[in-house]
């Protein structure tokens, strides 16, 4: 990230109820384009992208300029645009596999971070018309209710999993799946949907009781608003040997804490 211009201190309460709005647009965009998708690309990496992605992120970008013109911008489509310290950061279709096959796990991401720290996040699933949404210090919320982690043990837990692909190294590949396998044996249910934003707010939702992000290849985008809401839930938050998540390598392990330190000590 390049050099930022200091600003004076942004409304963390009025940010949230833009963020709110913004997402709000994107799902409405996303819901009528349904049907017409439009190109579908590969990006570098595999990652598939369509021109309504392009056009959604275009639009929140295009908010963001008119409320806040001095704040930096980092789109998964666009790239970054470096101002001030303030960054808003956009996924506006986290989940284009699933939004191209008709499924319903899909969802517009949007974060405001000053620094490194996300201050403000809001998620939006569309299908469902679900919103999740935090500020820092306030707690989370679904639908403007507040929500929390769950307090169950490992042997009733639920866990969420996204597992490595096949841009993964083959070794590594073969841990993780022996690593979840172990997991097997100390839970009640492993699963995986595709969606790391739709299983860390469910986490923080207390509908899964932890989330394990196997697949190595987690973008800065997909992660700021989600991992927000979940510590404001309540959630730990570690990468798979413990530490502050830093690369995408490392991978993420979000739980509602009770099972945190049963979780690392079966995968390290």
């Amino acid at each position: 990230m390049g050099r930022t211009v200091e600003q004076e201190p942004i409304d963390l309460g009025e940010a949230h109820g833009f963020a709110l709005e913004a997402v709000k647009l994107a799902a409405r965009l996303l819901t009528e384009a349904r049907g017409r998708v439009g190109e579908i690309r590969v990006k570098d990496g595999g990652d598939l992208t369509t021109s309504i992605d392009l056009e959604i992120e275009e639009a929140i970008k295009h908010l963001i300029r008119e409320r806040y013109p001095k704040d930096s911008f980092h789109g998964e489509e666009t790239g970054e645009e470096i101002l001030g310290e303030y960054l808003w950061v956009v996924d506006p279709l986290d989940g284009t596999k699933h939004y191209a096959r008709g499924l319903r796990h899909y969802f517009v991401s949007m974060a405001l971070l000053r620094g490194r720290e996300p201050v403000v996040g809001v998620v939006v699933n569309p299908p469902t018309g679900d919103v999740y949404s935090a500020v820092r210090g306030r707690g989370a919320f679904k639908n403007g209710v507040p929500i929390h982690v769950s307090e169950r043990t490992m042997g009733e837990a639920m866990m969420y999993v996204e597992w490595p692909t096949g841009k993964v190294d083959r070794e590594i590949r073969h841990r993780r799946f022996r690593q979840a396998a172990l997991l097997t044996d100390r839970i009640y249910r492993l699963r995986g949907m595709g969606s790391i934003i739709d299983g860390v707010c469910d986490v923080a939702a207390g509908g899964w009781d932890a989330y394990i992000d196997f697949s190595g290849t987690t973008k800065f985008t997909d992660t700021p608003a989600a991992v927000l809401i979940a510590e404001e839930a309540g959630a730990r938050v570690t990468d798979l040997n413990g530490a502050i998540p830093k690369r995408p390598q490392d991978g993420i392990v979000i739980s509602n804490g009770v099972i945190h330190e049963q979780i690392l000590a079966i995968l390290r």
